[in-house]
């Protein structure tokens, strides 16, 4: 980890941002909620994993799907307010 902070985006001043305005995914299949931070080199998302999700087990765990995809389209989030 670099001890040089990450910049932030040229408009973050409006984050938090809902995921839906700047990835194409819409619904559960967006995965997270809100893109919270976005740095040069990093992102920071918000996820709430909720009732009626197809990635909520019956036994209330969720799919490991969720924690692969949450980086990628964090990714995805943060490159759309990097590109304004």
């Amino acid at each position: 980890m670099s001890d040089i902070p990450d910049a932030a985006a040229p408009d973050s001043e409006r984050l938090p941002k809902r995921a839906e305005d700047l990835i194409p995914h819409g619904g559960p299949m967006c995965v997270i909620d809100a893109l919270t931070f976005a740095g040069e080199k990093s992102a920071e998302s918000r996820v709430t994993v909720r009732e009626g999700s197809p990635f909520l087990r019956r036994d209330g765990t969720v799919e490991e799907t969720v924690f692969v995809t949450r980086p990628k389209r964090s990714a995805k989030a943060r490159k759309a307010i990097w590109s304004v």
